[in-house]
């Protein structure tokens, strides 16, 4: 493994004071996967203290020193050391009660959660791998380190950090390590929703989650229970490939812009339909007002999970137009008014990943219209399209010199926005201001 010149330097003040210390964790394992990590979390033999004394010239952020961790930013660059330990018990199924530190990097490696994490490396020592972490990355397979039951009782969020593993490598989980996943998984209800969020957040934000959310879905019915009756929901309908539940999956596999928001948009978008299906005479299924239930459902489930209000106001509004059709530029240009531009890039996001995901008949006959409202949307922009009250080329300061003021100047430039929005009026000063005049 050949460490970059600064994480090498890091590693030398260790030896030359005498000390151990090791490249851990994300690093190590990131290496062994080909992929490029830039973060470095070291174990030392050193304890915090003694850290602190041998970067004294250097910020140091305190991040866990009651669990031996501090932060050292050794030529601005981040090094989280933790002193090698040996863990207490876990009665809130989320942190040691206590550690004690100890000299030996085996021993601080069988703490860990998973035996591809659970690898160390110096350049004196080489690779330390007590738990065979480098053949299961070779064969593919998330496994606990020791005892999966033990290991998860511990911290119940590895319960779910090993789901987010199998979305981020295409993994399998071993077979025992998901039976005690299983097992428990009820101990999840423990673990802080903030942290149950960002863990999902990263699971969604995964290229591959589509399998994992598949092969794993008991975990994830876990904490997100209202997805439990899309799974295996028949849609009835020849427009759907799929049940709601998958469908849902091929959505988010599909979206082309993964961020929070696309990401939970497609998560959630038809999370409604079960508790709306109707069926009409000839047996075909159809939910109306899926959306509307959806964006409800959605907003529930945000706000359980402690989302950030901005992320909530996204996603529900994303979801609560994913189906609808702007039938021309003026539709859009009122929705990029009150919503912003980049909300609706995320609906055009949702929207063409969700007509992907159902079957082709429902594609040859929604794609167009998907495309249709793209183009809108391109040509507006294009154009330099006013839909907004700073692109109007009359101000108020111009109609405070017509001698209006107050509310009456804010109403006049909304009137003349809608219009201009519209087409009825091109967006020119002086036709503008003529037209105001007009009607005094």
């Amino acid at each position: 493994m050949i460490l970059p010149e600064n994480v090498l330097n890091f590693l030398g003040v260790f030896k030359k004071n005498g000390f151990s210390a090791y490249v851990v964790g994300g690093a190590v394992r990131d290496h062994y996967l080909g992929t490029v990590c830039c973060d470095f979390d070291i174990a030392s033999s050193a304890r915090p203290d003694q850290v602190k004394s041998l970067f004294a010239d250097y910020k140091i952020v305190e991040t866990g020193i009651k669990h031996g961790t501090v932060t050292v930013f050794y030529n601005s660059q981040p090094f989280e050391v933790t002193t090698f330990r040996k863990d207490g018990d876990y009665n809130d199924f989320r942190h040691p009660d206590s550690v004690d530190f100890t000299d030996d990097i085996e021993g601080d490696l069988s703490r860990r959660d998973f035996t591809m994490n659970a690898i160390a490396f110096s350049p004196e020592v080489g690779v330390v791998d007590r738990f065979n972490g480098i053949k299961d990355i070779e064969n593919k397979i998330i496994r606990a380190v020791g005892d999966a039951n033990e290991r998860f009782k511990e911290d119940a969020l590895r319960i779910l950090r090993a789901v987010r593993f199998a979305a981020k490598t295409g993994f399998s989980i071993e077979e025992n390590t998901y039976k005690a996943m299983l097992l428990n998984k009820s101990l999840l209800k423990s673990v802080s929703v903030e942290r149950v969020f960002d863990e999902l957040t990263k699971t969604l934000l995964c290229k591959n989650c589509r399998k994992a959310l598949m092969e794993y879905k008991e975990i994830i019915f876990e904490v997100i229970p209202e997805l439990i009756p899309c799974d295996g929901f028949d849609q009835k309908n020849k427009a759907h490939a799929y049940d709601v539940y998958k469908h849902t999956l091929y959505v988010l596999e599909n979206l082309e812009r993964r961020t929070p928001t696309t990401c939970w948009a497609a998560l959630l978008h038809d999370i409604g339909k079960p508790h709306t299906l109707t069926i009409d005479e000839d047996g075909v299924g159809h939910f109306p007002k899926h959306m509307e239930v959806s964006t409800e459902i959605a907003k529930n489930v945000l706000k359980r999970l402690k989302a950030s209000n901005e992320l909530i106001r996204n996603v529900i509004t994303v979801i609560s137009v994913h189906d609808k059709e702007f039938y021309n530029k003026y539709a859009v240009k009122k929705f990029i008014n009150k919503h912003g531009a980049q909300t609706f890039e995320d609906f055009l996001t949702l929207t063409f990943a969700d007509v992907y995901a159902h079957s082709d008949i429902a594609i040859k006959k929604y794609l167009p219209e998907r495309k249709d409202i793209a183009n809108f949307y391109d040509e507006i922009l294009a154009g330099g399209e006013c839909y907004k009250l700073s692109q109007l080329c009359v101000s108020g300061d111009d109609l405070l010199e017509l001698g209006y003021s107050g509310e009456t100047i804010g109403n006049i430039l909304n009137e003349l926005l809608d219009l201009v929005i519209k087409e009825e009026l091109s967006n020119d000063k002086k036709l503008l201001l003529d037209y105001v005049k007009e009607k005094r």
